[in-house]
Protein backbone atom coordinates (compact mmCIF):
# COMPACT_ATOMS: atom_id res chain seq x y z
CA UNK A 1 0.00 0.00 0.00
CA UNK A 2 0.97 3.52 -0.63
CA UNK A 3 -0.58 5.62 1.79
CA UNK A 4 -1.97 9.17 1.77
CA UNK A 5 0.53 11.36 0.90
CA UNK A 6 3.17 8.67 0.36
CA UNK A 7 4.95 8.29 -2.92
CA UNK A 8 6.65 5.28 -4.23
CA UNK A 9 9.16 5.02 -7.41
CA UNK A 10 10.53 2.23 -9.39
CA UNK A 11 8.67 -0.68 -8.35
CA UNK A 12 7.63 -4.00 -9.58
CA UNK A 13 4.02 -5.29 -9.03
CA UNK A 14 4.89 -9.36 -9.78
CA UNK A 15 2.22 -12.11 -10.54
CA UNK A 16 -0.12 -12.58 -7.94
CA UNK A 17 1.23 -9.30 -6.13
CA UNK A 18 -1.43 -6.29 -5.06
CA UNK A 19 -0.43 -2.20 -4.96
CA UNK A 20 -3.07 0.02 -3.61
CA UNK A 21 -2.40 3.87 -4.28
CA UNK A 22 -4.49 5.46 -1.72
CA UNK A 23 -5.92 9.21 -2.72
CA UNK A 24 -3.04 11.88 -2.41
CA UNK A 25 -0.23 8.91 -3.38
CA UNK A 26 1.85 8.92 -6.15
CA UNK A 27 3.74 6.65 -7.80
CA UNK A 28 5.95 6.50 -10.25
CA UNK A 29 8.40 4.38 -12.34
CA UNK A 30 6.11 1.13 -11.83
CA UNK A 31 5.60 -1.70 -14.08
CA UNK A 32 2.68 -3.94 -13.25
CA UNK A 33 2.94 -7.39 -14.71
CA UNK A 34 0.29 -9.89 -15.62
CA UNK A 35 -1.33 -11.65 -12.56
CA UNK A 36 -0.75 -8.84 -10.50
CA UNK A 37 -3.23 -6.27 -8.90
CA UNK A 38 -3.26 -2.95 -9.28
CA UNK A 39 -5.73 -0.45 -7.36
CA UNK A 40 -6.04 3.33 -7.50
CA UNK A 41 -7.88 5.69 -5.26
CA UNK A 42 -9.35 8.95 -6.00
CA UNK A 43 -7.10 11.88 -6.25
CA UNK A 44 -3.89 9.20 -6.33
CA UNK A 45 -1.34 9.81 -9.42
CA UNK A 46 0.55 7.63 -11.56
CA UNK A 47 3.62 8.73 -13.86
CA UNK A 48 4.92 6.70 -16.44
CA UNK A 49 3.39 2.95 -15.05
CA UNK A 50 3.56 0.27 -17.61
CA UNK A 51 1.05 -1.88 -17.56
CA UNK A 52 1.97 -5.44 -18.77
CA UNK A 53 -0.44 -8.28 -20.36
CA UNK A 54 -2.62 -9.34 -18.71
CA UNK A 55 -3.67 -6.16 -16.28
CA UNK A 56 -7.19 -5.07 -16.00
CA UNK A 57 -6.32 -1.14 -14.93
CA UNK A 58 -9.56 1.32 -14.18
CA UNK A 59 -8.93 4.54 -13.33
CA UNK A 60 -10.47 6.10 -10.56
CA UNK A 61 -12.51 9.08 -10.46
CA UNK A 62 -10.32 11.98 -9.46
CA UNK A 63 -7.40 10.00 -10.41
CA UNK A 64 -4.44 10.89 -13.10
CA UNK A 65 -2.62 8.57 -14.56
CA UNK A 66 0.46 10.27 -16.56
CA UNK A 67 2.62 9.13 -19.44
CA UNK A 68 1.31 5.29 -18.67
CA UNK A 69 2.10 2.62 -21.21
CA UNK A 70 -0.47 -0.05 -21.96
CA UNK A 71 1.19 -3.07 -23.61
CA UNK A 72 -0.26 -5.85 -25.77
CA UNK A 73 -2.38 -7.79 -23.56
CA UNK A 74 -3.28 -5.17 -21.10
CA UNK A 75 -6.64 -2.96 -20.84
CA UNK A 76 -6.96 0.36 -19.59
CA UNK A 77 -10.04 2.19 -18.49
CA UNK A 78 -10.59 5.75 -17.50
CA UNK A 79 -13.75 6.39 -15.70
CA UNK A 80 -15.71 9.48 -14.92
CA UNK A 81 -13.50 12.28 -13.21
CA UNK A 82 -10.70 10.09 -14.31
CA UNK A 83 -7.69 12.59 -15.93
CA UNK A 84 -4.72 10.01 -18.26
CA UNK A 85 -2.07 12.03 -20.06
CA UNK A 86 -0.09 11.55 -22.52
CA UNK A 87 -0.40 7.39 -22.42
CA UNK A 88 1.18 5.17 -25.21
CA UNK A 89 -1.16 2.40 -26.33
CA UNK A 90 1.45 -0.32 -27.53
CA UNK A 91 0.04 -3.39 -29.90
CA UNK A 92 -2.63 -5.19 -28.95
CA UNK A 93 -3.35 -2.33 -25.84
CA UNK A 94 -6.44 -1.17 -25.39
CA UNK A 95 -7.71 2.24 -23.39
CA UNK A 96 -11.10 2.52 -22.88
CA UNK A 97 -12.40 5.92 -22.43
CA UNK A 98 -15.97 5.83 -20.06
CA UNK A 99 -18.54 8.85 -19.74
CA UNK A 100 -17.67 11.90 -17.74
CA UNK A 101 -13.37 10.36 -18.93
CA UNK A 102 -10.75 12.49 -20.77
CA UNK A 103 -8.15 11.32 -21.97
CA UNK A 104 -5.18 13.52 -23.74
CA UNK A 105 -2.20 13.56 -25.83
CA UNK A 106 -2.49 9.25 -26.23
CA UNK A 107 -0.55 7.95 -28.82
CA UNK A 108 -2.07 4.73 -30.56
CA UNK A 109 0.52 2.86 -31.89
CA UNK A 110 0.31 -0.03 -34.76
CA UNK A 111 -2.37 -2.75 -33.33
CA UNK A 112 -3.22 -0.48 -30.60
CA UNK A 113 -7.17 0.46 -29.97
CA UNK A 114 -9.04 3.70 -27.94
CA UNK A 115 -12.68 2.94 -27.20
CA UNK A 116 -14.61 6.42 -26.57
CA UNK A 117 -17.91 5.46 -25.01
CA UNK A 118 -20.89 7.96 -25.16
CA UNK A 119 -20.10 10.95 -23.01
CA UNK A 120 -16.36 10.06 -22.83
CA UNK A 121 -13.67 12.70 -24.76
CA UNK A 122 -10.19 11.86 -26.77
CA UNK A 123 -8.18 15.13 -26.66
CA UNK A 124 -5.62 14.99 -29.34
CA UNK A 125 -5.10 11.56 -29.68
CA UNK A 126 -2.19 10.89 -32.01
CA UNK A 127 -2.81 8.07 -34.38
CA UNK A 128 0.39 6.39 -35.08
CA UNK A 129 -0.71 2.96 -37.52
CA UNK A 130 -3.51 2.30 -34.45
CA UNK A 131 -7.45 2.66 -34.33
CA UNK A 132 -9.56 5.27 -32.40
CA UNK A 133 -13.15 3.70 -32.51
CA UNK A 134 -15.59 6.85 -31.20
CA UNK A 135 -18.89 5.59 -30.12
CA UNK A 136 -22.18 7.91 -30.46
CA UNK A 137 -22.42 10.16 -27.65
CA UNK A 138 -18.23 10.32 -27.75
CA UNK A 139 -16.26 13.39 -28.59
CA UNK A 140 -12.64 12.90 -30.72
CA UNK A 141 -11.48 16.63 -30.30
CA UNK A 142 -8.37 17.81 -32.75
CA UNK A 143 -6.91 14.19 -33.56
CA UNK A 144 -3.97 13.28 -35.52
CA UNK A 145 -4.21 10.56 -37.90
CA UNK A 146 -0.70 9.52 -38.70
CA UNK A 147 -0.15 6.99 -41.63
CA UNK A 148 -1.81 4.11 -40.44
CA UNK A 149 -3.94 5.13 -38.62
CA UNK A 150 -7.53 4.86 -38.52
CA UNK A 151 -10.33 7.35 -37.06
CA UNK A 152 -13.93 5.55 -37.08
CA UNK A 153 -16.45 8.20 -36.49
CA UNK A 154 -19.93 5.83 -35.46
CA UNK A 155 -23.47 7.86 -35.71
CA UNK A 156 -24.07 9.96 -32.98
CA UNK A 157 -20.35 10.85 -32.42
CA UNK A 158 -18.90 14.18 -32.62
CA UNK A 159 -15.81 15.23 -34.29
CA UNK A 160 -14.32 19.07 -32.89
CA UNK A 161 -11.44 21.09 -33.36
CA UNK A 162 -9.53 20.69 -36.48
CA UNK A 163 -7.91 16.84 -37.44
CA UNK A 164 -4.86 16.44 -39.29
CA UNK A 165 -5.53 13.66 -41.82
CA UNK A 166 -1.60 12.79 -42.91
CA UNK A 167 -0.58 11.12 -46.13
CA UNK A 168 -1.88 7.27 -45.39
CA UNK A 169 -3.92 8.20 -42.62
CA UNK A 170 -7.55 7.08 -42.34
CA UNK A 171 -10.74 9.27 -41.53
CA UNK A 172 -13.69 6.57 -41.35
CA UNK A 173 -17.42 7.71 -41.31
CA UNK A 174 -20.17 5.38 -40.30
CA UNK A 175 -23.03 5.53 -41.75
CA UNK A 176 -26.04 8.71 -40.01
CA UNK A 177 -22.42 10.31 -39.24
CA UNK A 178 -22.31 13.91 -40.99
CA UNK A 179 -19.10 15.54 -41.51
CA UNK A 180 -19.01 19.08 -42.02
CA UNK A 181 -16.55 20.87 -44.42
CA UNK A 182 -16.15 24.33 -44.78
CA UNK A 183 -16.24 25.95 -48.20
CA UNK A 184 -12.66 25.56 -50.46
CA UNK A 185 -11.37 22.93 -47.92
CA UNK A 186 -10.14 19.33 -49.89
CA UNK A 187 -10.02 16.70 -47.90
CA UNK A 188 -7.88 13.16 -48.65
CA UNK A 189 -8.46 10.44 -46.11
CA UNK A 190 -11.55 9.89 -46.02
CA UNK A 191 -14.05 6.55 -45.96
CA UNK A 192 -17.41 6.91 -45.89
Amino acid sequence: YVLTNGAATSTTVQSGGKLTVSSGATISNTTVLGGATFGMGAFGTAVSTTLSSGVVYTLASGATWSSGIVSSGAFATINSGGIARNATIASGGTEWINAGAVASNTTVLAGGSQIVSSGGTGLGTILSGGVEIVSSGGIANAPVINAGGVLTMQAGATLLGTPIIAAGGTLQVASGFTLGVSSGVALSGVVV
